[in-house]
């Protein structure tokens, strides 16, 4: 009996130091794993309202690449990720559609962010996360890159760089 409750003691011990470096691990890392897909699947449509008012659907989008970014106001990785979202909006707005769409948060904090960030591309609001579950949405940030006939030929799991967008973007483009 000793020997069992000096081991359930240790495994505690160990549990309770385990604990704080998967948090660490988490806020280091960001809310999901980085990675990519090349598989081209059919982009579900969708029609969300737009920030600043009216609606986006992803027939709008059609006969041009988009570049489809999930988020949230609260999320601090889709926080850090928005100014190269922007340079990379700013970079090929000509040849690329960009669209945010921010998960379970509110209007007031989502327009903070476009003006904080002078973001230029449409922000569109998805309060139940029910665009985002049509997409497989399972952590955030999360970026899709869909083809101008509408099928998802990328995605990239977790915040991205603006080179690593930038880099992403050109497959798209040149991909035909």
């Amino acid at each position: 009996m000793r020997l069992f409750l000096r081991t359930w003691g240790l495994r505690m011990k160990v549990s309770r130091l385990l604990f704080p470096v998967f948090i660490v691990s988490l806020l280091l890392f960001g809310c999901a794993s980085t990675g990519g897909s090349k598989a081209a699947k059919p982009a579900p449509d969708f029609k969300v309202a737009l920030s600043g008012g009216g609606e986006a659907s992803l027939a709008q989008f059609r006969g041009k690449p988009l570049v489809l970014n999930f988020g949230a106001s609260w999320c601090p990785h889709c926080q850090h990720e928005l100014p190269g979202l922007n340079a990379s909006y700013n970079k090929y707005k000509g040849d690329v559609g960009f669209l945010a769409i921010f998960m379970k948060s509110k209007k007031e904090d989502v327009d903070a962010l476009i003006e904080k960030d002078s973001l230029g591309f449409k922000v569109a609001l998805d309060p139940d996360a029910s665009v985002a579950a049509l997409y497989g949405v399972r952590g955030i940030p999360v970026t899709f890159f869909i083809d101008e006939g509408g099928n998802i030929v990328d995605d990239y799991f977790g915040g991205i760089s603006e080179s690593g967008m930038s880099s992403k973007i050109e497959s798209l483009i040149h991909e035909k």
